[in-house]
């Protein structure tokens, strides 16, 4: 199994509240260095002591041989990680199988399939070399980001509206021939995977899917602006908007919760998420990291 990481001690948790208010919001990020800039990459080395936490925020790439990928080894070897985080990658409990999978793929194949999945196959290359590397996916379970959004007050048929137009958005990036027999086949997996670990009702997913699946547009990918978190100026915000943005608050602060865990075990932490995510982050990082000298 992969390693885990200890709960919290008493006061920790205090402390971690007060760098969390660092966090950037929305608006905040929007009115960014970083977005003015128009860059694609936005990556730091934060130190304290024998602390490294290297953050490379990435576009989302899959196309062999783009220069990103060059970037995120230069990184990587750089910094020598003793545990690798990346996004979006929920599948890495068991240690043994992970390096089995990607001890069979090559580099290109692993950039085929992201820079996540290209950042883990560089962490396995250095463990084949007899280095300790652990890996982690910082993403928050999916019921308790659910319970999150109840509590919040937004009803479950939106919630679902939510994760089923991610999904879409996700099938407008990587196809070009679009069909709704591919989008069927393709949403599948990750509609089962919402009912399996949601705990929700199955007839009552059936329902909002049924509801949704009749205004579905394949000609024009509108669900990117409806999934996005950021309060743009003169966007037009709507529920699946604010949903969005508070489920990417969520996992930002789940991020940072991992980051500071990891770092009670490990000396070297590099990660590997989007852009945006290294941004509004990096204020909380800074002040964790100066936190620890103190």
């Amino acid at each position: 199994m992969i390693e885990s990481i200890p709960a919290q001690h008493p006061g920790e948790h205090e402390r971690l509240l007060a760098v969390k208010k660092s966090i950037l919001s929305g608006e905040q990020y929007a009115a960014s260095a970083f977005v003015e800039s128009g860059n694609l990459i936005h990556q730091y080395r934060i130190e304290a002591g024998d602390k490294v936490v290297y953050f490379f925020g990435s576009p989302h790439v899959n196309d062999v041989g783009n220069g990103v990928f060059n970037e995120i080894t230069e990184a990587f070897e750089e910094v020598q990680p003793q545990r690798v985080m990346v996004e979006g990658m929920h599948a890495l409990h068991n240690r043994e199988r992970v390096l089995d999978h990607l001890e069979h793929m090559t580099r290109e194949e692993a950039q085929a399939l992201g820079e996540p999945m290209y950042t883990l196959k560089l962490g396995a290359e250095h463990v084949a070399l007899g280095e300790d590397v652990d890996f982690e996916s910082p993403e928050p379970k999916l019921s308790d980001e659910l319970n999150y959004l109840e509590d919040l007050g937004f009803e479950r048929e939106d919630i679902f509206k939510y994760y089923y137009y991610r999904d879409i958005d996700q099938y407008f990036r990587t196809h070009i021939q679009r069909t709704h027999e591919s989008l069927v086949e393709y949403l599948a997996p990750y509609i089962e995977h919402f009912k399996t670990d949601s705990g929700w009702d199955e007839m009552e997913c059936a329902r909002y899917l049924d509801n949704m699946d009749a205004n579905i547009n394949l000609t024009e990918n509108r669900y990117a602006s409806l999934v996005d978190p950021i309060p743009w100026p003169d966007k037009n915000w709507t529920l699946t908007n604010d949903i969005a943005s508070k489920s990417s608050r969520f996992r930002d602060e789940y991020i940072l919760e991992r980051i500071t865990k990891a770092l009670e075990r490990q000396d070297r932490i590099f990660v590997v998420y989007g852009s945006g995510h290294a941004v509004v982050l990096e204020p909380a990082l800074r002040a964790l990291m100066e936190d620890l000298q103190s």
